[in-house]
């Protein structure tokens, strides 16, 4: 993108990531690309993985000495706002899940350390869904904060790619595989089902296991391209996406918009996503899932029905219409430290 001269300058500060890790990093540069202009983004990776305190340390350190008149850390690295100058910083939280598998001391630490005060080093802190603003308020991490919904986009190259469906030995694809993601329930409501099952995701031994039992016909990979995975979802017949919680769910998304029913859950944040245009159920009841399943693969309108809502629903969330938010609010900042505001 050319340089505009009187443009709003951005630091998108970014985790260095893991092998495999990298939807925040996909996400943010995909959007970077995206903004309208008279904004001047860039992209800054953290020197090293956060593991450990001291690199930890060094890369807070680090991002301290980064200048620009927004600094957005973008997510996974929520301490590095703890030495930005608060007036110009953004925070983007995509989720509390790790806080719902902790107890005790370690939580308390953890929410203090994670959430609490790289929050209050925030000008701003902007989350993906409305159901994340809701968990964050339930543990009493927002009051007195300006916390802002902007939504994750839809990337373009998911589009409507037409299948026939094979109702007769469907393929249902999961995006997946930590714990939260509740494949083994999953695995349980397919029992007996002539279908198949494909796995983007590292199958544990346990998983494994339960699939053999079940005697489900299934294949597994993972670490694959953007184009790869378009293509596993023009391959399956419908995704199922029975998440305990998520902060956002955007394989809902790219499923809809290719134009493939989904399977997902009744809570968390996946009924805001699919807006009413996916098979609901509860994914903490096998049996739920198995009738949500079995609805999609037998009842022929109600399958289309699904399929037209999802279309139009994953109209939404475009990429340019997110960038355009976070334009705004990098704006908004930008002007008020122009009007007189102080760090």
């Amino acid at each position: 993108m050319p340089h505009h001269p009187n443009a709003v300058k951005v630091a998108l500060l970014m985790r260095r990531p893991g092998a495999g890790n990298v939807s925040y990093e996909r996400l943010y540069r995909r959007l970077s690309g995206a903004f309208p202009i008279g904004i001047d983004a860039s992209i800054v990776i953290s020197r090293f993985m956060s593991r450990g305190f001291l690199r930890r340390l060094y890369i807070t350190i680090e991002a301290s000495f980064r200048r620009a008149d927004v600094l957005h850390v973008t997510g996974d690295a929520n301490f590095l706002t703890l030495l930005l100058p608060r007036s110009r910083t953004v925070l983007t939280v995509h989720d509390a899940i790790s806080v719902s598998r902790l107890k005790g001391l370690k939580r308390r630490l953890f929410i203090l350390l994670w959430y609490r005060l790289p929050m209050s080093r925030a000008r701003v802190i902007t989350v993906v869904s409305s159901a994340t603003k809701d968990r964050l308020q339930e543990l009493g991490l927002v009051n007195g904060c300006d916390v802002r919904v902007i939504h994750n986009p839809a990337f373009p190259e998911f589009t409507h790619s037409p299948k026939a469906f094979n109702s007769s030995c469907p393929t249902i694809l999961v995006v997946g595989t930590s714990e939260h993601k509740n494949v083994p329930r999953l695995v349980e409501a397919m029992a007996g089902l002539p279908c198949k099952l494909r796995v983007i995701g590292k199958i544990d031994r346990a998983t494994r296991d339960r699939l053999n039992h079940h005697n489900i016909v299934y294949s597994a990979i993972h670490g694959i391209s953007d184009t790869e995975l378009v293509d596993e979802y023009r391959n399956c017949d419908l995704l199922a996406f029975v998440s305990l919680e998520e902060g956002f769910g955007l394989p809902i998304l790219e499923a809809q918009a290719t134009g493939r029913p989904v399977v997902t859950s009744s809570c968390s944040s996946m009924p805001e996503v699919a807006g009413g245009a996916a098979a609901l159920v509860d994914p903490t009841d096998s049996h739920s899932i198995r009738t949500g399943l079995l609805r999609v693969i037998n009842d022929d309108a109600y399958r289309a029905l699904l399929v037209q809502r999802g279309l139009e629903n994953a109209r939404r969330f475009t990429l340019e219409g997110v960038a355009r938010q976070y334009a705004i609010l990098y704006r908004e900042i930008a002007g008020s430290l122009e009007a007189g505001s102080t760090d």
